[in-house]
């Protein structure tokens, strides 16, 4: 079994505290606030027994002293790429889970951008919607400062109480929901450099009873950056070391590093510093100091660990290495017992290894053969020491990166075979993701993990050897680890071979083995905007089946057609979910015809409407006062200043056929001039109708065609207007739905 932490998009959901540390001055020493959780001391173990490469179990978690600063001979740049959305979204990375929409909108009189030619649209459905939006901004030193900002604003006013909505990174986050207005306002934050590129994201999880339309535009993240950046301080283009402060010379000092307890507790500690009488640095002037202080616990419990996280790997060879040095206070030298550790996401290469023999001479250590990710972790870590007085280490010139030795990767393995005949049609490639059995032993590099679990501790690797239950078919399978509560996590892959406008049937397996609790989970496959219904396993050890039937429209909300693979549990302990088999198909026979009852109101029931209301003191009751066709309509009343009702109603359709959603509304001449729109939005597809009214005391039809991407289709409609103190009236009536 190997350990993969597949790169992850998860990052927006979380974010670190804002606490910064001041910057450090050249050559000072910068102490390193080690984690200690509450202390529970282990049993001492056979340690002999432990296998050659241990599974890497270390969590990442962001550094909470990261400084920031302005450095000097430096420009003032944007970094960000297309923050003006002048032609579209290129650039920008739109996930979302539910009924959410991210296109491009041309300026107009009506709907104005903020600056230049275009602005984006964010389109949130009423009822539970959430997204993820994303862009990578490049690497700038560590600890530079980035100034972010971006101009959004609401199209009309809309209740964000019950949405949580904020962009940042995985340093700040600045919430969003109670300073949006429907006029242009700006938000900024100030973040610190990595060292490599970030993610700036933006997230929302709404549940609320009216659609919200968000426009976005200026977005921009500045930064001065340096003409010649300093390579201690940042991974730059073409450097083989993937580590920000290898050699510990950065000014910001030891915070580009995570340092911690090896073993959760005790007064260990780690610095950078200088050289001193008796121990000077390997090289340069900085070095890392790690100091055993076990005055309060038993012999063996004290260790550091030294983490570095998020590092991109060299992919174009088979392996890389890992090579550092290190040196014994010439005082505090006692170092018997001492162990050493190199591990990272693919494994540990250095285990508990016996540096009994280390002196103040600088020893240097190398790994080659060390297997690369896409999303890696290194630790460095001493422990076990049992003299009574423990000693001093020092670190310097750690290198982590490509190994000029190394073959080439193997070639990348070539498309499966087909699994199926796609829909007749132009095209004739075949649907299908990377490694849809797991089979390959490359890290999990073709897909991302988006942990939403409570403790965000989910964690993902590969099982070729039946650990938990045996593969679906072939010989491995993922595994979902779970470790503590209300795990939740989805797999995403970006589909290839997909056919504009042909409808597929994906499919996946999920198996949870016998000893853990079937009854908690629920599996879900979603492709684009087609999705399983949540499907709950009858029993343990069993393999479940889950399909979903979707349409692909080459469209530009469509630009990234992920797969999505999700696992949510309502755990109190441990579960381990297994997923396996991938495949895509033709979609199956369909003969529904698509209906609404009661589309003219004459049973007198507004429950099956499901309405909404925008401010709360808005009315809709069936009248007879007014009607198309038939006797009654639905009369609407506005009493106050912004306004807005909506209604919704769900059929089934056969996916990938073309329908007409249309109903008729009628407003009295007595409100002309005031500004009212009616809208009608089609889940999953990014169909939109947004009409202003135009036409008094007539009744007049509104329509939204769409080509169905899912079995259940789900429309929402509805009027709003802005009447300016004024009361306002409108009815509507026969509403339907019909195949084109």
């Amino acid at each position: 079994m190997r350990f993969a932490a597949a790169c992850t998009v998860v990052a927006a959901f979380s974010f670190a505290s804002t606490t910064c540390l001041a910057s450090a001055i050249p050559g000072a020493e910068v102490s390193l606030p080690i984690y200690n959780p509450t202390p529970v001391l282990p049993q001492l173990v056979d340690r002999a027994s432990k296998p050659k490469r241990p599974r890497f179990t270390k969590r990442p978690r962001p550094h909470p002293n990261r400084p920031r600063h302005h450095p000097k001979d430096c420009t003032n740049t944007d970094i960000i790429k297309n923050g003006d959305f002048n032609k579209n979204v290129k650039g920008w990375n739109f996930l979302r889970a539910s009924a959410s929409a991210f296109f491009w909108v041309k300026d107009s009189k009506r709907r104005p951008s903020h600056s230049g030619a275009g602005q984006a649209y964010l389109f949130v459905n009423r009822g539970y919607s959430n997204f993820i939006l994303s862009t990578m901004l490049p690497a700038v030193e560590y600890g530079n400062t980035i100034t972010v900002s971006a101009w959004l604003r609401l199209d009309t006013p809309a209740d964000l109480s019950e949405c949580r909505f904020y962009w940042g990174d995985n340093d700040v986050r600045q919430e969003l929901n109670t300073l949006l207005t429907t006029k242009w306002t700006k938000f900024s934050f100030e973040t610190p450099g990595t060292g490599r590129p970030k993610e700036l994201s933006m997230y929302m999880s709404c549940s609320s009873s009216m659609p919200i339309s968000i426009f976005m535009d200026d977005v921009s993240a500045k930064a001065c950056v340096p003409k010649k950046p300093n390579p201690q301080c940042q991974v730059v283009d073409g450097a083989t070391n993937f580590l920000v402060n290898p050699g510990f010379e950065c000014p910001d000092g030891i915070t580009a590093w995570d340092g911690r307890s090896y073993y959760g507790y005790g007064n260990d500690n780690i610095t950078q510093a200088v050289a001193k009488t008796g121990n000077p640095t390997h090289s340069g002037s900085g070095m890392v100091q790690m100091n055993l202080d076990g005055s309060a616990l038993p012999d063996g419990y004290t260790g550091v660990g030294l983490y570095q996280w998020g590092i991109p790997d060299d992919l174009s060879r088979k392996f890389i290495k890992g090579s550092f040095w290190i040196s014994v206070d010439s005082k505090r030298n006692n170092v018997t017992g001492c162990k050493l550790s190199l591990g990272t996401t693919t494994g540990y290469y250095i285990y508990e290894k016996d540096i009994s023999y280390l002196t103040s001479k600088w020893t240097k250590f190398e790994v080659k053969e060390i297997e690369p990710t896409n999303y890696d972790n290194l630790e460095i870590a001493i422990f076990f020491c049992t003299s009574p007085t423990q000693p001093i280490f020092y670190l310097d010139d750690i290198y982590f990166g490509m190994d000029p030795d190394s073959p080439p990767a193997p070639n990348p393995t070539p498309d499966p075979e087909p699994t199926a005949t796609p829909t007749p049609g132009s095209c004739t490639s075949t649907a299908h993701v990377q490694d849809p059995s797991f089979e390959l032993d490359d890290g999990l590099a073709n897909w991302i993990l988006s942990d939403h679990s409570e403790n965000y501790d989910t964690g993902v690797m590969t099982d070729s050897t039946s650990t938990y239950g045996p593969p679906h078919a072939g010989s491995s399978v993922m595994v979902l680890d779970f470790p503590s509560t209300n795990g939740a996590a989805t797999l995403l892959q970006l589909l290839e071979g997909l056919c504009p406008d042909q409808t597929y049937t994906g499919t996946v397996w999920f198996y949870i083995p016998t000893n853990y609790d079937a009854s908690v989970c629920t599996f879900n496959l979603g492709i684009l905007g087609g999705s399983s219904d949540p499907i709950t396993p009858s029993a343990a050890g069993i393999w479940t089946k889950v399909s979903a039937v979707f349409l692909f429209k080459d469209e530009p909300q469509n630009a990234y057609p992920y797969i999505y693979v999700s696992v949510s549990c309502a755990n109190t302990e441990e579960v381990i979910i297994l997923v396996d088999d991938i495949t895509f198909g033709p979609p199956p026979v369909c003969n529904i015809v698509p209906a609404i009852s009661d589309g003219s109101f004459e049973t007198g029931d507004l429950s099956i409407w499901n309405p909404g209301f925008s401010q709360g003191d808005e009315t809709a009751v069936i009248t007879s006062a007014k009607a198309h066709l038939g006797k009654k309509s639905v009369q609407i009343t506005f009493p106050s200043i912004s306004n807005g009702v909506g209604f919704y109603r769900e059929f089934a359709t056969c996916v990938g056929d073309k329908y007409t959603f249309s109903f008729w509304y009628f407003v009295p001449k007595a409100y002309k001039g005031v500004q009212c729109y009616v809208y009608a939005y089609v889940y999953n597809t990014g169909e939109v109708l947004s009409e202003e009214v135009g036409v008094w005391e007539a009744w007049v039809m509104a329509r939204v065609e769409w080509t169905a991407g899912t079995v259940a289709q789900h429309v929402d409609f509805g009027v709003s207007c802005g009447n300016q103190l004024k009361k306002v009236v409108v009815f509507l009536d026969d509403v339907g739905v019909s195949r084109r």
